[in-house]
C-alpha cells in the first residue's frame, strides 16, 4: 500500500476511533447527563451548551467520516463538492473548538468575580478566533483543490490559524493558576470547587494544547497525518468540556468560604442557594 493511500485509511480509522470514544464517553456519563442536564433543562444556558457540544461534535465526526470514505472510494469526484465540504468542515470544526473554549473562559471569568477586564480579554480572544475562521474560509475558497489536497497535507499557512487557540488555552491556564495562588494565600484553596476547577482546568489545557500542538507541528512538517490530531482535538475537547460541566453540577452548592468579602470569589450556581453562600451560578 502506498504512503498516501495508507495515510488516507489511517485518517479514516482515526475518525472511527474518535467517534467510538465519544459514544463510549457518552454512555459512561449518561446517568449524570440525565440527572443534571435533562432535568429542568430550560433553567440554565450551560445545559444547552452541554447538549450542543456533546452531540454536535459526535455528529460532526460521523459526517466527516462518511464524506472521507466517500472521497476515498471514489463516490465523490466533484471538486466543487469537495470545496464545499472543506469550507463547512472549517467553519463547523472551528466553531466547535470556540464553543468548548467558551466553557473554560466562563469558569475563569467566574473565578475573577466577573471582572470586566477578564471579560474584555476573553471577548477579544473569541473574536480573534472567529476572525481566523473567516480568514481560513477565504483561504480555502481560493485554494486549488485536487483529491490529494482534500485528504492530504494542509498548507503551511494553516499554522497561523492554530496560534490564537493555543494563546487562548495558555491564557486560561495562567489565569486559573494565578487565582489558585490567591486562594492558597487566602486559606480557601482546599475547598472542593477550587480543587475541581484547578484539576479540570489543568487537564483541559494539557489535552487541548497537546492536540493543537500536534496539529500545528504536523502542518509545519507538511505531514499527511495532520487530520488525525484535528479529529482528536474535536473529540477530546468535547469530552473534556462535557465532563467539566457534569463535575461542576456534582459538587452542588458551594460552601461558605473563609474570606473577608464575598467578592473575593463568585461562582456559578448549580442550585438555588441561600444569599449568604458564595455560589457557582450556571443559570
Amino acid at each position: 500500500m502506498q504512503s498516501a493511500e495508507r495515510a488516507e485509511w489511517i485518517i479514516i480509522l482515526t475518525n472511527i476511533s474518535s467517534a467510538a470514544f465519544l459514544v463510549y464517553d457518552t454512555l459512561l456519563t449518561l446517568d449524570d447527563e440525565v440527572n443534571y442536564i435533562w432535568n429542568n433543562f430550560r433553567q440554565s444556558w450551560i445545559k444547552w451548551h452541554f447538549v450542543l457540544v456533546r452531540y454536535w461534535s459526535l455528529s460532526y465526526i460521523l459526517i466527516r467520516l462518511g464524506v472521507q470514505m466517500a472521497i476515498v472510494s471514489g463516490n465523490i469526484k466533484s471538486l466543487s463538492i469537495m470545496k464545499a465540504w472543506l469550507l463547512s468542515q472549517t467553519v463547523i470544526g472551528n466553531l466547535l473548538i470556540i464553543t468548548v473554549q467558551i466553557i473554560l473562559m466562563v469558569r475563569v471569568y467566574a473565578l475573577y468575580d466577573k471582572n470586566r477586564y477578564i471579560a474584555w480579554m476573553f471577548s477579544l480572544l473569541a473574536v480573534s478566533e472567529c476572525v481566523t475562521t473567516v480568514l481560513n474560509v477565504i483561504f480555502t475558497t481560493h485554494r486549488d483543490l485536487t483529491l490529494s489536497n482534500v485528504l492530504g497535507p494542509a498548507p503551511r499557512s494553516f499554522v497561523y490559524f492554530g496560534i490564537i487557540p493555543s494563546l487562548t488555552q495558555l491564557t486560561i491556564l495562567v489565569l486559573t493558576l494565578l487565582q489558585y495562588r490567591r486562594a492558597a494565600r487566602g486559606g480557601w484553596a482546599k475547598t472542593p470547587i477550587i480543587g475541581l476547577m484547578i484539576r479540570d482546568g489543568t487537564i483541559a489545557f494539557i489535552v487541548l494544547f497537546a492536540m493543537t500542538a500536534g496539529w500545528v507541528i504536523t502542518t509545519v512538517m507538511s505531514s499527511r497525518y495532520t487530520p488525525v490530531f484535528y479529529s482528536w482535538l474535536i473529540c477530546f475537547g468535547a469530552s473534556t468540556a462535557c465532563r467539566i460541566i457534569i463535575n461542576t453540577y456534582q459538587i452542588g452548592p458551594a460552601p461558605r468560604l473563609p474570606t473577608r468579602s464575598t467578592r473575593d470569589l463568585t461562582f456559578f450556581s448549580t442550585e438555588n442557594e441561600p444569599e449568604t453562600c458564595t455560589t457557582l451560578n450556571y443559570s
